[in-house]
């Protein structure tokens, strides 16, 4: 069977996100989330353009054309590449050191998942917590290939439609 017929194998995850279609016509176009600074410990709430944000995410995946180049960018920090967006601190300017607020340990319980994918900041979730996205708890792989496949999961739960794009680049030989 050639490649281009092959059947896409998409992650399954249990929390399901709206569409991005669904969102629109909800009038919904801004996801909110909470940060909070590792240097002074001050919150801030961050709005964020669901749109514009989810187009550069998906386009990095697009571009990368590959699981390869996507493994080859994680540096071990665990943070997703590219890199976390970068929202300075209020209170003391400092640009790297905001991190989500990840305050429940049930990852079925998240409200922020959409959040979190747009905002890059996947690699800040419990590799635990990850797993939990995935029927029945149940993951084997390493961290960085549980990251991807969260991450490819939520895309194409954002727009099933495009993802198809993703999932065919992505497929393993």
């Amino acid at each position: 069977m050639p490649a281009h017929q092959a059947p896409l194998l998409l992650p399954v995850l249990v929390p399901s996100l709206t569409t991005l279609e669904q969102l629109a016509e909800q009038g919904i176009t801004t996801e909110r989330g909470l940060l909070i600074c590792n240097k002074c410990s001050e919150f801030k709430v961050v709005d964020l353009d669901i749109q514009h944000t989810f187009e550069i995410l998906f386009q990095f995946f697009l571009q990368l054309g590959n699981q390869i180049n996507f493994f080859s960018l994680q540096d071990g920090s665990g943070d997703l590449k590219p890199e976390p967006l970068h929202i300075a601190c209020d209170k003391c300017i400092s640009s790297k050191s905001m991190r989500p607020v990840i305050g429940n340990d049930d990852a079925t319980e998240f409200n922020s998942w959409l959040f979190l994918l747009l905002g890059r900041f996947m690699g800040s979730v419990d590799g635990a917590q990850l797993v939990r996205l995935f029927p029945d708890n149940q993951y084997v792989g390493s961290r960085t290939k549980l990251l991807f496949n969260v991450c490819i999961g939520l895309l194409s739960q954002l727009d099933p439609v495009r993802s198809q794009q993703l999932l065919f680049l992505y497929q393993m030989p």
